[in-house]
């Protein structure tokens, strides 16, 4: 069951967070704020700013963002430098949300990343060069009231990943939990887990 949003917004004790980081082996992928939006309207930017220096104080993790926002996120960046071991991305479900992708491009990052999580429907023809990596997968729903997902839609995008040199990342169609996809995470029998290479993102140099 989903508990409702009663007005109040909590932020993780940070203190806590960066015992356990001081842990993690080197290269490790760290998902920042994944239940939550860094670039929400309601966080400011002295909060961002924090967090900012917590990845830079630890290069040697890869630290990935998303948002729903990446219009506020290409704000805050105009006046700010993306730290190299920041991965910035944002979602994209359907068409209507196809012109967050050019938001995204504008930003100065060494990995720019679009998840197309949950797709919603097959997204035609589009440019995704200037972006690194993309994360496909249908709607995940603890009572299987799920939207329709087609793996079609997921095998469009992974050949124009091909064609724009993007790495794919197939999380799996619909399911009742991540651990519990219709398709146990293959597309047309194979599975894909493709990530940028670290060591490569380490070396970009950005114009």
């Amino acid at each position: 069951m989903r508990t409702p949003f009663e007005g109040r917004v909590r932020f993780f004790d940070e203190s806590k967070q960066i015992r356990k980081l001081q842990a993690f082996p080197e290269n490790s992928l760290i998902w920042t704020n994944g239940l939550g939006d860094t670039f929400a309207e309601f966080v400011d930017d002295t909060k961002r700013d924090r967090w900012q220096r917590i990845f830079e104080s630890f290069p040697q993790y890869q630290f990935v963002i998303c948002t729903k926002r990446p219009g506020l996120m290409m704000n805050y960046y105009k006046t700010r430098k993306v730290p190299s071991n920041v991965w910035v991305g944002t979602t994209v479900e359907n068409k209507r949300y196809s012109p967050r992708i050019d938001l995204l491009k504008s930003i100065s990052a060494k990995v720019k990343w679009i998840s197309f999580e949950p797709l919603l429907e097959d997204l035609g023809e589009m440019d995704l060069q200037g972006i690194q990596w993309a994360a496909v997968g249908g709607e995940t729903e603890p009572s299987g009231r799920f939207r329709r997902f087609n793996q079609e839609w997921a095998w469009h995008l992974k050949q124009t990943c091909e064609r724009d040199s993007v790495r794919f990342w197939y999380e799996g169609g619909n399911g009742f939990s991540d651990g519990a996809r219709n398709d146990l995470g293959m597309l047309h029998g194979e599975t894909f887990r493709e990530l940028p290479e670290f060591e490569q993102v380490r070396q970009t140099t950005l114009p």
